[in-house]
């Protein structure tokens, strides 16, 4: 989980140039969700899922022009990455273990 964790983090926090913004943040979800396959944890699919819905919001983000601050893709982006993070937080054996001993 630890090292779901620190790729699901670094494809959030990885500083992304404004020249082709869309491109490269495709190109990290794909690697989020292939590193989140591989390394096979219980958070993993959902990690994987919300990847490819990520991928997504990036295509519709590039193709309707997503750079407006009014635009719904930023909201959309924000929540699922926050979901991710939430997802591994939740899904960590200290929390589980928690939660199934209560």
């Amino acid at each position: 989980m630890l090292a779901l964790s620190l790729v699901v983090g670094a494809g959030i926090f990885f500083p992304v140039p404004d020249a082709l913004f869309y491109p490269i943040c495709m190109m990290l979800e794909l690697l989020v969700g292939l590193l989140a396959y591989r390394i096979a944890c219980p958070a993993s699919k959902m990690i994987v899922r919300m990847s490819a819905l990520l991928f997504v919001f990036h295509i519709l983000g590039w193709m309707l022009n997503g750079y407006p601050v009014a635009s719904p893709y930023h909201m959309l982006v924000k929540a699922t990455e926050h979901a991710e993070l939430l997802a591994c937080i939740l899904m960590s054996k200290i929390i589980t273990n928690r939660w199934l001993n209560v």
